[in-house]
């Protein structure tokens, strides 16, 4: 047990305290700005008897609050001053909801400071608003000047209801603290016991146990309604590289972004290759290097030029410099290090191959290592060990995804990015962003500490764990548990996926269900993952059309997620990129397939010997395929099966190592390739 939570994130410190969070100080710091605020406004309001500085000490503590300062018992005067007020707050509102949905942390301060500035200039420019404003007409008031006789005096009220709330806030914040601090306590003597009754070795039990529930890989063949799942996803990605056509174009700030339906198509691609077809490079090989192209498109990685301006005040176009931009680094990265490990290839390691090509003339040349490298000293600098995702706001699952592609390019290539931040980021995962129940906290702002950890449902617990996974399977089966118990506790599981399709904002709950469906099958857990996708498939029927399957108003993303629920297994995940796939070249493999005229359900090399399955996309008949990595002249025997019947045909291989074969596809087909 002290083992595992080692690696997932122990946060006891060398003399025997629990690590302050960085959260807990940014939070305090936020408040303790925000009193000293209050502090001068009521300064303003009790030294100040010029209505000029009531109002603006007003509006400091409250966006808008300045035009309560010209609340008079006069109805029509009171309206249009209410009016104001909460126009001001709606607002405010505006600004914090985009500063939320595109980075924007100017928005929020400029509103405050415009609705705090506004009454002071209708008092000095416009007549009607100066005899509203101005507090000596004799009238009774509400608020007014100190002196007047106001029935209810706002400026005492206004003053004494922020400061409870500071209060409040700050009992809930010391609370929350409290609350995470015992559960730090808790997990160390529970480390401590364990330790001392088996040396660490129950939780690596369990975790076997767990296992055991699916214990398949997932190795099997695809089935004919998978290939058709799948075609939906290559019709998108061997479309010409500037075309999008299937692509939902809706914001390219948000989780509808074209660049994350780009990210999971790859995701899904590149675990079907991975465990279904790893004897397969083709056109699956060739949908890869399109979506990689694709995420160049400067109408994909555009929109950082606007974002990094509002929300990091830099003017800098490229998307790669900065490394709050965790949204492009971090997803892209994680595209090409699965990519990579699915197919074998190091393309992507070259210096400068990739180039985001500006519009205006400007261009940047990035590669996979320099992605890694700016993902790795990005969380290194971070104060919480975790990088925001986009400007001010850090979400866990951005950046386990970042941390899983480190992972995966480290297994595979020998490279330390992972490793060399590992200790760092375990312990910033467990002490700043899960709530003292063990649940994950969907999003921290870097600026203030402040937190939202109730929004998103089963997806923001469940999926994070599908790519822990890779970087920290022990601390990603541990939270399964917990994650399960919850949602099998339920009388009605559904009750814990929000009706919100992250893909395309409609209300669905397909997002939810695709992305627990991938983590239960990778953690083995055949149960649940079978029960979400029933729920998906009764909420969602697919309809068939010319041989593609889809499901109407679920969004690409989800069937990009279903694609990659359906194609993995137990674990198969955690294992990408260990070994030494880039071997393939060298070993018997199907290197050409027409596409879609051959769906091929199965590719796997053992021992020299190819085993595929293949279905007819369109039409039953011959078809050619080219075979590589085969021993150069030497012969070899083809064998295919189908409807009853089959076939042999023997053959030479080029000095080359290929040969071009013709094979009769009909129905489900059977291919076996070994030496004659």
């Amino acid at each position: 047990m002290s083992d595992i939570l080692k690696n997932t994130g122990s946060t006891q410190a060398d003399n025997g305290e629990v690590l302050d969070s960085v959260t807990f100080r940014r939070q305090l710091r936020s408040l303790t700005l925000y009193l000293f605020v209050l502090v001068i406004a009521k300064g303003m309001l009790v030294l100040g008897h010029d209505p000029f500085w009531q109002s603006l000490g007003l509006g400091m503590m409250l966006p808008g609050a300045g035009f309560l300062n010209a609340i008079m018992l006069d109805s029509a005067q009171t309206a249009y001053a209410s009016l104001f007020f909460s126009l001001s707050l709606l607002a405010f509102a505006v600004a914090l909801f985009l500063w939320f949905a595109t980075g924007n942390a100017l928005a929020p301060p400029l509103v405050w400071l415009l609705t705090a500035l506004l009454p002071l200039l209708f008092q000095a420019d416009f007549p009607f608003f100066a005899d509203m404003m101005i507090c000596s007409s004799g009238l009774p008031v509400l608020g007014g000047d100190l002196q007047g006789g106001g029935s209810v005096d706002i400026h005492l009220v206004v003053p004494l209801m922020m400061t409870a709330l500071v209060v409040m806030v700050l009992f809930v914040v010391f609370s929350s603290e409290r609350k995470r601090q015992l559960r730090l306590l808790r997990l160390d003597k529970l480390s401590m016991s364990q330790q001392n009754k088996v040396g660490g070795d129950s939780v690596k039990v369990n975790v076997k146990q767990l296992k055991a529930v699916g214990e398949e890989d997932g190795r099997a063949e695809l089935s004919l309604q998978d290939l058709q799942r799948i075609r939906l996803l290559l019709d998108r990605a061997l479309q010409p590289v500037d075309q999008f056509e299937g692509f939902e174009w809706r914001d390219q700030f948000q989780t509808a972004s074209v660049r994350f339906q780009v990210n999971a198509l790859s995701y899904a691609l590149s675990m079907v290759q991975y465990n279904k077809t790893p004897a397969f490079t083709g056109y699956l090989t060739q949908a890869q290097h399109n979506l990689a192209a694709k995420m160049l498109d400067h109408r994909v990685w555009g929109y950082w030029r606007l974002e990094n301006l509002w929300g990091n005040l830099k003017a800098s176009s490229d998307p790669i410099a900065e490394d709050t931009n965790i949204m492009l680094t971090g997803f892209y990265g994680l595209q090409l290090s699965m990519f990579q490990a699915a197919s074998g290839i190091a393309d992507y390691n070259q210096k400068g191959c990739l180039t985001f090509a500006h519009p205006g003339g400007k261009h940047f040349d990035h590669d996979q290592p320099h992605f890694l490298q700016v993902l790795k000293q990005g969380h290194q600098r971070s104060a919480f060990g975790l990088m925001p995702c986009e400007p001010n706001w850090i979400y866990p699952l951005c950046n386990i995804m970042s941390v899983s592609a480190m992972s995966i390019h480290d297994k595979q290539f020998g490279s330390s990015y992972w490793q060399d931040i590992r200790p760092l980021f375990s312990k910033s995962l467990e002490r700043d962003f899960l709530t003292s129940e063990g649940k994950f906290i969907t999003l921290v702002s870097s600026y203030t500490g402040l937190s939202l950890s109730h929004i998103g449902g089963a997806i923001m617990q469940a999926f994070p764990l599908f790519f822990l996974s890779q970087s920290m399977p022990e601390m990603a089966r541990l939270h399964w548990q917990r994650f399960r118990a919850d949602l099998m506790g339920r009388k009605d599981m559904r009750t814990a996926f929000w009706p919100f399709d992250v893909g395309n904002y409609s209300l669905s709950r397909a997002a939810g269900y695709v992305a627990t469906a991938a983590t239960a099958v990778e953690m083995g857990d055949q149960e649940v993952a079978q029960k979400v996708l029933g729920y998906l498939g009764e909420e969602h029927p697919s309809v068939l059309v010319d041989g593609v399957s889809h499901r109407p108003k679920m969004s690409l993303w989800a069937h990009c997620y279903e694609v990659l629920a359906r194609s993995g297994g137990t674990g198969v995940f955690a294992r990408m990129g260990e070994g030494q796939p880039e071997t393939l070249h060298y070993r018997p493999h199907i290197a050409t397939a027409s596409y879609p005229e051959i769906l091929v359900a199965k590719a796997v090399e053992t021992g020299g010997v190819l085993e595929a399955v293949f279905y007819p996309g369109k039409v039953a008949g011959q078809h050619k395929i080219t075979v590589d990595g085969l021993t150069p002249g030497r012969e070899y025997l083809c064998r295919t099966h189908a409807l009853g019947q089959e076939s042999r045909q023997y053959f030479r291989s080029c000095m080359r190592g290929r040969a071009s074969l013709s094979v009769l596809v009909d129905d489900r087909t059977t291919f076996l390739l070994e030496k004659a």
